[in-house]
């Protein structure tokens, strides 16, 4: 008489490996850190001059709720770059 084969746990073939992200030279790290930081300037100026314009189609207006979200986003980057000591 046989005995019935055992049940092995499936394994996954497609083992995720993490793609290695390349390191900047510290030339473009640099230019990079700059180009942030002066994007993170003129955002903040135009979020603050659309938030307060005073419009009346202001909570209508498509550069308005564009301006909020760059608003969210940079609150964001703020937060990371206080965690990690920016």
């Amino acid at each position: 008489m046989a005995m019935p084969k055992k049940k092995t746990p499936e394994v996954d073939d497609e083992t995720t490996v993490p793609t290695p992200v390349p390191t900047p030279s510290p030339e473009v790290a640099k230019r990079m850190e700059e180009l942030f930081r002066e994007l993170m300037e003129v955002n903040t100026k135009l979020v603050i001059k659309v938030a307060s314009a005073e419009c009346p189609w202001l909570n209508k207006c498509p550069l308005y709720k564009m301006s909020k979200r760059i608003a969210k986003i940079i609150d964001e980057l703020q937060e990371l770059r206080e965690k990690v000591g920016g």
